[in-house]
Order: C-alpha cells, then sequence, then structure tokens
C-alpha cells in the first residue's frame, strides 16, 4: 500500500509541475522546483571477504561491496517565495535503509516533507523532517568532498523531526535554533526530543566557519537510567583560490550517565580534513585525514568482546579508536552529473577488530560513484 502512495505522490507532482508550467501566471510556476537525482555506486573492497552479508562497516552510504547499486533514486519538489516555503522528497535504493529500522520502515523512503513560514525579516520558521542541521557530510556522494562518509560522520546526528528557526542577521551572520527528534545512522529515530543551536560565520567571501550543537536524552530503548548528550559539531569550509578548497569538521560529544552511574562522564572525539584541488574546470584530485576517538564506547556501543571488569577503575571500553586516509579523482562531465573515484584506509588499535566479522583491524577498498541530477 505504501508503494502506491508514493507512486500516486509523485504523479501527483509530476502533474502539478506539468500544469504550473502551463499557468499563465509565471510567478506561481516558477516558485516550483522539481528535480530527480539518480546515483549509482560500486564498492570493491580488498580485504579478505569472510561477511557473507557483504556489508561496509560504519557506512554512511555505498554501503555493499563488491557489487553494482543504486545509491538513490529520488525525485523532490520544492516552492519558495517571501512569504512560504517547503519541500518534499522521496527517494529508493540503498541509502534510504540506512537512517530507519524496520518499525519505522515508512519514513525511510522521505528525505525531506518540511514547509516554513516567514515571521519577520531574516526570520523563517520550518516544520517537519529536515535533513542534516548537524554536520557538513551526506548521504549522497555528490555532496561530499570525497564520496564515503567519515566514521565521525556516521556517528553524528542526521536527519530531524521537529521544528527550526532560523535568522539571517546580514550577509556574514546567521542563526539557527531547533528543536525535536533526530535520526542517526548508529541508532535510527530518537524517541526524546533534544534542542540545539547553530552559529554561521562567514567573515570573507570565500570562508565560512559554523558551529552546531545538539543536547538531549540519548538513552537507548530499554536502558533504565537516563544518559545525557551534548553533542558539538564544528565546521571550516574555506575556498582558498578558485582552484583550491579546504574543508574540516570537529566534534566533540560529552555523555553522562554513562553505562548505568548517574555520575560517570565519557568523551567523544571525531573530524576530519580534506583538501580538493582542481586541475582543470571540470577535473579533481581530492584526499582526506580522519579520525575517531570513542574508547568507551557510548556512541559505538559494544563493538569490542573479551573486555572484561570488575569495578569502573579497571574499565577499558568497548569503543574504538579509529584513523584513516582517503583519496579520490574526479571528472565532471557536464555541469549536472559526476564521476568520482575513491581509495580509503581504515586503521583501528590492534585489538580492536572492528572489520571483516571482527577478524581485521584495517581496511582497504575502492569506491566509483556517479550520479547525474536535473
Amino acid at each position: 500500500m505504501k508503494y502506491i502512495i508514493l507512486l500516486t505522490v509523485i504523479v501527483l507532482f509530476v502533474n502539478v509541475n506539468f500544469s504550473l508550467s502551463q499557468n499563465s501566471s509565471p510567478k506561481f510556476g516558477e516558485n516550483f522546483k522539481l528535480q530527480v537525482f539518480l546515483e549509482n555506486y560500486y564498492l570493491k573492497s580488498f580485504n579478505k571477504n569472510d561477511d557473507t552479508l557483504n556489508i561496509a562497516a560504519f557506512a554512511g552510504n555505498s554501503k555493499y561491496m563488491d557489487q553494482f547499486r543504486l545509491n538513490v533514486a529520488s525525485i523532490a519538489l520544492s516552492y519558495d517565495d517571501n512569504k512560504v516555503r517547503g519541500g518534499f522528497e522521496v527517494m529508493f535504493g540503498d541509502n534510504p535503509h540506512l537512517m530507519a529500522y524496520p518499525d519505522n520502515e515508512f519514513v525511510r523512503y522521505i528525505g525531506k516533507a518540511n514547509f516554513g513560514y516567514h515571521l519577520t525579516e531574516g526570520l523563517w520558521i520550518d516544520i517537519g523532517y529536515i535533513p542534516d542541521p548537524v554536520g557538513c557530510e551526506s548521504g549522497k556522494p555528490i555532496n561530499n568532498m570525497i564520496s564515503s562518509v567519515s566514521i565521525g560522520g556516521y556517528y553524528q546526528p542526521e536527519n530531524f523531526l521537529g521544528f527550526i528557526f532560523s535568522y539571517k542577521m546580514n550577509d556574514k551572520l546567521a542563526f539557527k535554533g531547533y528543536f525535536g527528534n533526530p535520526y542517526t545512522l548508529r541508532f535510527g529515530k530518537n524517541e526524546k526530543s533534544h534542542l540545539g543551536v547553530q552559529v554561521n560565520w562567514k567573515p570573507i567571501e570565500d570562508l565560512s566557519l559554523t558551529y552546531s550543537n545538539l543536547y538531549g536524552d540519548d538513552t537507548e530503548l530499554y536502558e533504565v537510567h537516563e544518559e545525557w548528550m551534548l553533542y558539538n559539531n564544528f565546521v571550516l569550509d574555506y575556498r582558498i583560490t578558485e582552484s583550491v578548497h579546504i574543508l574540516g569538521q570537529f566534534d566533540l560529544a560529552r555523555q553522562k550517565g554513562v553505562f548505568g552511574d548517574d555520575d560517570r562522564v565519557e568523551i567523544m572525539t571525531s573530524g576530519f580534513l580534506g583538501a580538493k584541488y582542481y586541475l582543470f574546470e571540470n577535473f579533481s584530485v581530492a584526499a582526506r585525514y580522519e579520525f575517531f576517538n570513542d574508547e568507551s564506547g557510548f556512541r559505538t556501543g559494544y563493538l569490542i568482546d573479551g573486555r572484561l571488569w570488575s569495578s569502573p577503575d579497571e574499565w577499558q571500553g568497548y569503543g574504538m579508536n579509529m584513523q584513516g586516509l582517503s583519496a579520490s579523482l574526479e571528472f565532471i562531465p557536464v555541469d549536472n552529473a559526476y564521476i568520482r573515484a575513491e581509495f580509503r584506509y581504515n586503521e583501528t588499535g590492534k585489538d580492536e577488530l572492528v572489520f571483516n566479522r571482527n577478524l581485521d583491524n584495517t581496511r582497504k577498498f575502492l569506491l566509483f560513484t556517479t550520479g547525474l541530477k536535473f
């Protein structure tokens, strides 16, 4: 039944957009935008494959190994004028299945579903299912400097179901405040509401500095003790010249009440630094260093087996510390399409066997992605 509903919505959107394009009121039609996006990938693993599921660990996109796959096929309709705005996107492929558990199956096919009102000069409120209020990485590789999502990005808060106030003070400074339920790749939907703020500052035209946070009860289902978390995210985006682009991200999460101890506080840090160089207008190379440190495992969960303790002082942790390097080549054949090849290497501590069904502490793969939007 849900597939019939989704197909009906798509057909209606196409018909509405076509009708508006024929409408005698050009202003009304011009405020609508319809976009179709298609993206495919092939991930070749160089680890010995002992996992018959062929699923890449900690995948923020492109999760199946050694197969040609459809990452996402989506259709989106948006409306924007000086008083109201809104957007709706339905999507299919591997990517939608990363964001929802089976009991939340229907929402996985929705990329966004929100509408907003202009309250006063520079101030908007948007309500609904809103993508990625925290961080700079995307489940769609076309939006990333390097196709794959970093390990830190995998554990970040992702889509958000609630409302967001946005205020643009001027061309250099903007603010957001939000309240609702976050979704993450690791935890799915959080049933408890969180609140957060975002500040974006552009001191010069090609430099953007963004701070975002999210605060709330991160207790997992069936847990007895409350676990309150403050998640902080910092992003630097700097286009140094027309040929050189720098992108960096740093996350700092602090959680209290970890593992049933109301006074216990744990820290997670993660981030990456990437650089992209345009050899030609349509051809570029990029590299990225990433790290992730969550030794206690309050974000990762129990990844490492066999570590026992008799008191909190002897706790060694069930999480992981990881580093990684990635490099990519990108070719833009036309303005609305891309072809990209990426090599990625990740390594954890020698006893942290989190890859290849808990047999390896390293992984290496090649990822080919290509996409087209129109």
